[in-house]
């Protein structure tokens, strides 16, 4: 295409970068892609960007290069994360240059589309299914919407009076959690990859990100932020569900944010890390607690522990193999904060 160039991102200056990431997605998420991106996005052959005359990035695209475990099979896969053209560049065709960055790397793609994607994808040729759901533990009042986005001067009153009761409500939580008897749970003093992967290989039916010891490694093991994660493990003789959780703050709450469940698929031993989990989260004040859960059976223990339905979560995926296809759309999904990008918080 005349005067305009596809190059992977790591032959571009960090200063266009940081120019660039700037202006698509604000100063916060620019930091973090320029500190983190290559741990974040798994390497460097994902990332593309287009660069004009002058050289600045005018057009990028980035994925996340992972493997997705169905039964009998893992399939090499691209999560689509980010991809931003400038306003004053649409329409130029910008976006066929970054297709042929991803029809280069030969591999399925898959990602988690938005209300607005969603149907673009499927007029696409893309399998969409919309059977997710975000699911919201408010403890704080300040956690409730009505409060966490009113404007002004009296969201700030309200938000501030709100925390005087701050108390009143962990003291109500932790109490409707009293009941769940948790003796077959405990708290892992590290994140043992072989140990997780070990949990993981308990459940081979459902159709999920691959958790061997690479991925853990890679997803926790070098993550730049590792004291925000804890693990649970609850057992039953040689059933196994592990829970890995995560205290971070978010728009100004200290939320606690169940980032991984896998394992068994026993609903008594996941309800029994959930509760410990959401105890140790009370205990260190945490003000609102959040999950994602594809799996009925886990959004009915989400429910009876408190835990209210949110937005929902849309899947999709794309090979040009029509029997993939079906294959995909055939099988029952496992899908949590830690798979694509669903763990950034801006």
């Amino acid at each position: 295409m005349n005067g305009y160039r596809l190059v992977p991102l790591a032959e571009v200056p960090k200063p266009a970068q940081e120019v660039f990431f700037t202006q698509a997605f604000g100063p916060h998420k620019a930091a973090f892609l320029l500190e983190h991106g290559h741990w974040w996005h798994g390497g460097s052959r994902a990332r593309f960007a287009v660069l004009d005359e002058q050289g600045q990035i005018v057009a990028y695209n980035a994925l996340i290069a992972s493997r997705i475990r169905r039964p009998q099979a893992v399939d090499e896969v691209l999560w689509l994360v980010d991809i931003y053209v400038l306003p004053q560049q649409r329409g130029k065709g910008l976006q066929h240059l970054l297709d042929e960055g991803l029809r280069a790397l030969g591999r399925a793609q898959v990602g988690f589309p938005n209300a607005i994607a969603a149907p673009i994808h499927r007029k696409h040729g893309w399998g969409v299914r919309d059977d997710g759901w975000y699911m919201h533990w408010p403890i704080s009042r300040r956690a409730q919407d009505s409060l966490r986005y009113r404007l002004g001067w009296q969201g700030k009153l309200l938000r501030g009076l709100a925390r005087l009761d701050d108390p009143w409500q962990r003291r109500q939580r932790f109490a409707s959690l009293q009941s769940v008897a948790a003796p077959q749970v405990r708290r892992l003093p590290t994140l043992d990859g072989a140990l997780l992967a070990s949990v993981f290989a308990q459940d081979q039916s459902s159709l999920t990100t691959l958790r061997d010891e690479a991925y853990f490694d890679w997803r926790y093991g070098q993550c730049p932020y590792p004291q925000q994660f804890r693990a649970y493990l609850a057992e039953d003789g040689d059933q196994q569900v592990a829970l890995i959780s995560r205290l971070l703050t978010i728009k100004g709450l200290r939320t606690l944010r169940i980032e991984d469940t896998f394992g068994s698929a026993r609903p008594d031993l996941l309800r029994q890390a959930l509760a410990l989990a959401l105890r140790d989260g009370l205990a260190q004040r945490a003000e609102h607690a959040l999950a994602v859960t594809t799996d009925d059976a886990a959004r009915t223990v989400y429910e009876d522990l408190g835990f209210r339905r949110g937005a929902p979560l849309a899947f999709c995926w794309y090979h040009q193999d029509a029997a993939w296809m079906a294959a995909i759309e055939a099988l029952r999904p496992h899908w949590t904060f830690a798979d694509s990008d669903l763990s950034y918080s801006a």
